[in-house]
């Protein structure tokens, strides 16, 4: 579980804000009763990357894996 999960629980039990991406704000505001603003300025996106070593490149295990990803990163 990567910190951007992690986070909003902390969050949920504190006084502190946080900015995460928007789907992430979305999934966990209610479940948390979380408030979810825009922040006051423009944020600059970033980028998802995967890596993996070259022996894995023809594997159809790990090619159907690296497409599940890229589906669910564009949902």
């Amino acid at each position: 579980m990567s910190n951007s999960h992690i986070a909003p629980r902390f969050v949920a039990n504190s006084d502190c804000v946080l900015t995460v991406a928007s789907r992430v704000a979305a999934r966990y505001a209610e479940a948390l009763d979380l408030i979810t603003r825009k922040p006051p300025l423009d944020l600059p996106g970033f980028e998802l990357c995967a890596i993996w070593h070259q022996r894995h490149e023809r594997d159809p295990e790990h090619a159907w894996l690296r497409e599940q990803l890229v589906a669910v990163t564009r949902a």
